[in-house]
């Protein structure tokens, strides 16, 4: 099978279900070996990288760390991270963190990588 790239963008915290649910989808039918794919979060969205006591932040968490483990990038604009006040040092080792998240989105694209915005 051919592989594919994709890149997923978030921006809106409501959207994270959605977008997780479309790359578990992804994965499950496109096989883990033929696919890579990064999901760059700017705007309100990186905020939910942070641990926090909310439950459905953690249980968020634990779905985003579950698809890492499985091969998916998980990618913080820095802008963003400024915008909200956010210190770099909080966000899980496995974000990698970028200067601008729409640079990001259109070396990705540039690339080759599939666009999807849930």
């Amino acid at each position: 099978m051919e592989g594919f790239n994709v890149v997923f963008h978030i921006n809106e915290s409501i959207k994270w279900a959605m977008l997780l649910a479309n790359v578990s989808n992804l994965i499950k039918d496109l096989g883990q070996e033929n696919i890579v794919i990064k999901v760059v979060a700017n705007g309100a969205a990186v905020v939910d990288y942070i641990s926090n006591d909310n439950k459905d932040n953690n249980e968020l968490l634990n779905r985003i760390s579950e698809l890492w483990k499985l091969g998916v990038d998980f990618i913080a604009c820095k802008n963003s991270l400024v915008g909200n006040k956010i210190n770099e040092n909080l966000l899980p080792k496995f974000v990698t963190i970028v200067p601008a998240g729409v640079t990001e989105l259109v070396k990705r694209q540039s690339e080759g990588y599939s666009y999807i915005r849930p």
